[in-house]
């Protein structure tokens, strides 16, 4: 790689934020696997390619106390990066214009945390290998490493519409207009090639898969010069030969054998190995992309953990029952569900109590040990006894344990933050919202979630956040700039119900940490 024209300059990322490699991310996974991973409230973490770093920044500003490093080889990156800290007044971050192939420990220092999203798969062998070297050279003894690359076997039918994609706009040298044609030819060529066989459903499910994507992302990826999928076990291979080691993926859950045929899941629980489980769990659902974290060879893992692991992490959950007077106390089944359809049933009571409990502080977590002891308390109160509280709790720690494992409806954070849940007279959005509404499309808010602002109308009511508003002004003006827009369909079902639906995305902007005091 050179130092020249970098390519991304001219078709630059988007700017995104990537919630899984928050550190509060990568720790909690990391000591959910068995890693007693660094304080994240006093660490240091370095993002290899950070592009117009706001992830970085939103991630800086939730952590004051930490140090953040972000390098890119784009000059138009690192510009933009450092522009966007002056202004939120950053003291904790910096970026640095810097190729990859000349970090070093020397000049960079040891990092408890180091991610690097969309980079290893899309730069020449020589980085790939310096990128690994790096974490070798530079992560903490137990510090966490991020990476996400393509993998096979998912990407071998990927790759055929990449390949005609490049093949048909290889004399197209606009990105815009690159993007535009490639995918206008996939989609043509999926509906009318001779077969209708596998070769026709690889190019189908890609146009569909393009159908989500936007056009820079098709760009830097499908359209890639550079594209260099692997296998999972020829990563680990690599991770070995840099003395570093598996430790998870981002998104574990997504892994589960739960999700598989009941002989391909009893395939995959009788493999001994870990490791070879990961492998084949990607033969059976047809993996494309990884997310996977890694530590030092030399830390000492537990591969198989427990339950108990849940005691010193901080948990939330926005299941809530779906009843309005729930039995919580009896052996009644209660559903309860969250505000996207996923959904639970129990019958057991401290479960019941308990989930009851994170519904009812939403927004907020609980150390694990603390919503057991608040439980307890709880079910004692309304006359619910036990001669042996550790066996009563069995149930509802490997009811936690399991939804952890299989499903994202129940977060771990290493953390408790200070989240503003009341809506005060004149509401205001945070600094950062402020400053994330202006540059892109998506908010990070407390415990890392995540706002996306879908539409014009969501984007003028956090506008008007701003403190000097109060709710009956900010309804007026909702309903100003509403009767204003041309073209926009239901405005008058939008209009009658825009009281209800302000208030309920006020109670959502609370409950995600994005409001001030």
């Amino acid at each position: 790689m050179t130092k020249q024209q970098f390519a991304y300059d001219s078709f630059s990322y988007s700017n995104d934020i990537f919630t899984q490699t928050h550190p509060d991310t990568l720790a909690s996974i990391a000591r959910f696997k068995g890693l007693e991973s660094p304080d994240i409230e006093n660490a240091r973490i370095l993002e290899l390619g950070c592009g117009k770093g706001l992830n970085l920044i939103s991630q800086a500003y939730g952590l004051p106390e930490s140090e953040f490093v972000g390098i890119d080889l784009g000059k138009n990156h690192i510009d933009y990066a450092n522009r966007s800290v002056e202004e939120l007044g950053l003291t904790n971050v910096e970026f640095k214009q810097t190729d990859l192939m000349d970090v070093d420990a020397e000049d960079f220092g040891k990092f408890d945390y180091i991610i690097a999203h969309g980079l290893f798969s899309w730069v020449p062998d020589a980085v790939r290998k310096r990128t690994l070297s790096i974490y070798k050279e530079m992560l903490s003894d137990k510090g966490v490493g991020y990476l996400s690359y393509n993998v096979y076997p998912g990407w071998h039918y990927k790759k055929i519409a990449s390949d005609v994609g490049k093949f048909h706009t290889r004399n197209e040298h606009r990105p815009e207009k690159k993007v535009e044609e490639a995918v206008e030819f996939i989609t043509f060529l999926g509906e009318n090639s001779e077969k209708k066989d596998v070769y026709k459903f690889c190019l189908q499910n890609e146009v569909f898969s393009l159908e989500k994507l936007t056009p820079i992302s098709i760009f830097h990826d499908t359209l890639a010069e550079i594209n260099e999928p692997l296998y999972f076990h020829e990563f680990v291979d690599l991770l070995r030969e840099n003395e570093l080691q598996f430790l998870s993926e981002a998104e574990f859950y997504r892994m589960s054998p739960s999700t598989l045929t009941d002989d391909a899941r009893k395939f995959v629980e009788a493999l001994d190995d870990e490791l070879l489980k990961e492998q084949y769990m990607d033969f059976f659902t047809g993996t494309a992309f990884r997310q996977t974290l890694f530590c030092r060879e030399s830390v000492k893992l537990k591969r198989e953990t427990d339950p108990e692991v849940l005691n010193d992490l901080y948990i939330a959950s926005p299941l809530a029952p779906e009843s309005e007077n729930p039995d919580l106390f009896g052996s009644k089944i209660e559903k309860f569900t969250t505000t996207t359809g996923a959904n639970i049933q129990i019958d057991n009571p401290p479960a019941k109590v308990a989930l009851n409990h994170l519904a009812e502080i939403w927004g907020d977590s609980i150390l694990f040990s603390d919503l057991l002891a608040h439980t307890k308390t709880t079910l004692e109160e309304n006359n619910y006894s036990s001669d042996d509280w550790d066996q009563e709790f069995v149930p509802i720690k490997s009811i936690f344990y399991q939804l952890i494992c299989t499903s994202d409806i129940v977060e771990m954070h290493t953390v408790r933050r200070q989240i503003h849940t009341e809506i005060t007279e004149k509401p205001k959005i945070n600094r950062l919202a402020k400053w994330q509404l202006a540059n892109c499309d998506l908010i990070l808010a407390g415990y890392q979630r995540v706002i996306k602002i879908e539409d014009e109308i969501l984007r003028h009511l956090l506008n008007n956040l701003d403190g000097t508003r109060t709710m009956d002004e900010i309804y007026r003006s909702s309903t100003k700039f509403i009767k204003s827009l041309d073209g926009i369909e239901n405005k008058d079902l939008i209009l009658e119900n825009l009281k209800e639906v302000t208030d309920r995305h006020l109670e959502q902007f609370s409950r995600a940490g994005l409001l001030d005091a």
